[in-house]
């Protein structure tokens, strides 16, 4: 039997739409970058903005089994209240001559350097960028988390490469003797590091096991200057569709004293946009062969996710809120041989925040209520997500009596998140 809570969850909830919105209300509501630098005869241009993205949580407490019989568990205590998801520093600029640069600095729990770019155009067509960013695979994976749809962005993303260290050229579609548009078709080569923040800390990972990788965009009626996700735009220019189809390919290698494993990475992905509805799909595979199969298990990964949203048609609101949902499926390791499927089961279950990092597969269900005050640079964002766990763990493979503990634990949540851009 579940403790009783000591709120009504109605009356939280309440109160925190209360102190959100009022918070909402004070926040002024025009973003614009600080500029520090910007010569017009020499070129020279440097400025910078940033963002906060505070939150507020409430995430269902989890009943976990401990034992073969689903009433035999405890209750994993998941705290709520308010936190802080980001607050980073960005600076951009540029130079006639030299191309143009930019840093991105996370602040919290540290202040960490995340990005360090410096873009080089080569010839009409063909530019390079050097330095740690986030490596050309995933549409969603290279939107600023401060212009996502939903709060967080589909599980699957936590495998893709991230920011690494690394370069690539681009090449766009004016280079072929057509007289193509120059944003129809771009094409990412590069090698990177291979080890991604997600792993470890950006620049203790110099080593001779490199990540190749590949992305191939097409953008029949244009490429938006940012990438973004709801169709955040003008009325004017919702009439224009947009319509953005990508593949990701990535080969990375790795010796004995670094995990002694081949690994690929595939991507496809999709973003289109019309009069303030948008959809956007993705689907994601990572094959692993490790070359001690004695003491490791060869394994894949797999992941989709459908999303989408739209304004509601009623004036003034077509301009401010916003419906969303998105349902997105996850197995992060499936044996190659399914005689070895037990030696990678997770040894608890969950998928949520209690165990952000489980390895549990899951589908999950989202849905989100966007209130744009000024476009993704002032919003406020409501999401519930309802997980479902698919995957078996340690206890839930039945002994040799038949009996097995439960695939699922109650690990829903909701969070209500403000994103200020200055």
């Amino acid at each position: 039997m579940r403790p009783s809570v000591s709120r009504p969850l109605s009356r939280r909830l309440h109160l925190a739409g209360l102190s959100l919105a009022l918070l909402v209300v004070l926040l002024p509501p025009q973003a614009e970058a600080i500029v520090l630098l910007d010569d017009e005869e020499s070129g020279l241009r440097f400025e910078f903005t940033g963002y906060v993205q505070p939150y507020l949580r409430f995430v269902e407490n989890a009943c976990v089994p401990t034992g073969r019989s689903d009433e035999d568990c405890r209750f994993s205590e998941v705290t709520n209240g308010f936190g802080l998801q980001r607050a980073r520093l960005q600076f951009t600029g540029q130079s006639n001559r030299f191309g143009t640069y930019r840093l991105e600095l996370r602040t919290i729990p540290n202040v960490e350097l995340l990005e360090a770019e410096v873009r080089f155009p080569i010839l009409d067509g063909i530019g390079l960028s050097v330095g740690r960013y986030k490596v050309p695979f995933s549409r969603q994976e290279l939107v600023s988390e401060s212009r996502l749809q939903l709060i967080d962005r589909a599980s699957f993303i936590k495998f893709t490469p991230g920011r690494q260290l690394g370069m690539h050229a681009t090449f766009s579609s004016n280079l072929l003797p057509f007289g193509l548009p120059d944003d129809l078709v771009l094409l990412h080569l590069g090698v990177f590091n291979g080890e991604s923040d997600k792993e470890r800390a950006p620049v203790n990972n110099i080593d001779s096991d490199m990540l190749y990788g590949a992305r191939l965009e097409v953008h029949p009626f244009g490429r938006p200057e940012q990438l973004f996700e709801s169709d955040v735009r003008s009325p004017e220019d919702r009439r224009t569709p947009l319509l953005s189809l990508g593949g990701n390919l990535t080969y990375e290698e790795r010796g004995p004293g670094n995990e002694n494993y081949r690994e690929q990475q595939l991507g496809a992905d999709l973003f289109a946009a019309w009069h303030g509805a948008s959809l956007a799909a993705e689907f994601y595979r990572r094959d692993r062969d490790y070359r001690n199969n004695v003491s490791d298990v060869d394994q894949y990964a797999t992941g989709w996710m459908v999303q989408g949203g739209f304004f509601v048609p009623v004036r003034p609101l077509d301009r401010f809120v916003e419906i969303a949902g998105r349902v997105e499926d996850f197995r992060p390791a499936t044996a190659v041989d399914p005689d070895r499927a037990a030696e990678i089961l997770p040894q608890a279950p969950g998928s949520g925040p209690r165990l952000p990092n489980n390895t549990q597969s899951h589908r999950d269900y989202v849905v989100g209520l966007n209130l744009f005050l000024d476009g993704h640079d002032l919003k406020l964002q409501i999401n519930y997500t309802h997980r479902y766990e698919t995957g078996d763990w340690r206890l839930s493979i039945p002994d040799e009596d038949g009996m097995r503990a439960s695939r699922q634990v109650d690990d829903d949540s909701l969070f209500i998140q403000l994103t200020y851009r200055f």
